[in-house]
């Protein structure tokens, strides 16, 4: 669907033209919530088509090229990290977010190690690793989806069947939320638009695609799959 199309079928919902002008901002959040989503049972969910790959030189000595950045357009889940100097992956994929124990290992505050890298971890927008050490390093991530701007735009990563379960009902349940608020009896339409939202996650788009809690693999120059 459109963005247009989009657009249109969350007007036919809410029928209130003070939110018109607004319709671009909610479904474009409808779409980055739902690629980066967590579900009631702690697993993440992870859109094929929002897959990404970049590489970074790293840096032997600490100074202004330390911690390196994430991709301006990271979303969540750093999942990957390969070392071209050691052809082989970096560290232990379940720590790549976990900044405590990183430091654990490295408790120096200093982190000035040198040596060949061997563990790596995200920090908010930063990238730490060490030792430091000159490498070329490939991170694979889940990126944010491309916000939609014209009205011949589609959704970026949401499978298009699931285009208006998803987005429409998302769009609604937030409208309405604000509608709703202050008022004194159960807000009615938000919760039925929320339920519909959901139960297209959970029902819907959950199958098939890849969560948290699940192997990803990956083939790449130096291992082959892992």
């Amino acid at each position: 669907m459109t963005l247009a199309e989009l657009k249109a079928q969350v007007k036919r919902i809410v029928q209130d033209p003070d939110y018109d002008d607004e319709l671009t901002g909610f479904i474009n959040t409808a779409v980055m919530e739902t690629a980066g989503k967590i579900l009631p049972d702690g697993r993440r969910i992870k859109l094929p088509d929002l897959d990404a790959t970049d590489t970074i030189t790293t840096v032997s000595v600490n100074g202004d090229d330390f911690p390196a950045a994430m991709p301006t357009d990271f979303h969540h889940s750093l999942y990957w990290v390969g070392s071209a100097a050691q052809c082989k992956r970096i560290g232990r994929i379940e720590d790549y977010e976990n900044f405590r124990t990183f430091l654990r290992r490295y408790p120096d505050p200093a982190l000035d190690a040198t040596g060949a890298i061997q563990e790596v971890a995200r920090r908010g927008k930063s990238f730490y690793y060490q030792p430091l050490a000159v490498d070329t390093l490939t991170r694979n991530y889940y990126r944010k989806p491309v916000a939609m701007v014209e009205d011949t735009d589609e959704p970026d990563g949401i499978p298009e069947s699931l285009h208006a379960s998803l987005l429409v009902n998302h769009a609604a349940w937030k409208i309405y939320d604000e509608i709703e608020d202050g008022i004194e009896d159960p807000k009615t339409n938000t919760n039925h638009y929320l339920g519909l939202y959901m139960s297209a996650v959970v029902n819907e788009l959950v199958e098939g695609i890849m969560l948290d809690g699940e192997p990803v693999y990956v083939t790449d120059a130096f291992n082959g799959e892992i």
